[in-house]
């Protein structure tokens, strides 16, 4: 199985599309292709591979460099998580099953067995159990 980065960094010797900005009006566009990645093609053999040695780099794929370096970006600088497609269907249809359950008025019981109800919102568990010091009631745990 390949990973992202290695089905990602052949396009980048090729044109890219920008999306645009459908709220401006701006359609997508073509953009130039990176003189980075086409010059690794044009080099004399061995030359990429002594340029990413002396570089300390993992290989000398300068495209997957560039692509493993920019998801690095998106998952610690971003704050993104990238979830293959199918994951995703999963999560979301699992997701789905729960949405009833997102806000509720439930019961919450004190190791002692006190009661009160409440409203949940983002909480998935049908016997929450809370501390007794934030219920107040006389406590036969205590």
């Amino acid at each position: 199985m390949t990973t992202l980065a290695e089905r990602l960094a052949p396009h980048l010797s090729g044109v890219l599309v920008h999306p645009g900005d459908p709220e401006k009006g701006m359609k997508p566009s073509n953009l130039a292709p990176l003189p980075t990645f086409a010059s690794q093609v044009q080099m004399p053999k061995g030359m990429a591979e002594d340029l990413a040695e002396q570089a300390g780099l993992p290989h000398s794929d300068f495209a997957l460099l560039y692509t493993e370096a920019w998801l690095h970006l998106l998952t610690t600088v971003g704050g993104v998580e990238l979830v293959d497609q199918n994951e995703l269907a999963d999560l979301r249809r699992a997701a789905q099953k729960q949405e009833h359950r997102r806000n509720q008025i439930l019961e919450f019981h004190t190791p002692c067995g006190a009661t009160i109800r409440a409203m949940v919102k983002d909480f998935d568990t049908d016997h929450p159990v809370v501390p007794c010091e934030l219920v107040n009631h006389n406590c036969g745990a205590r």
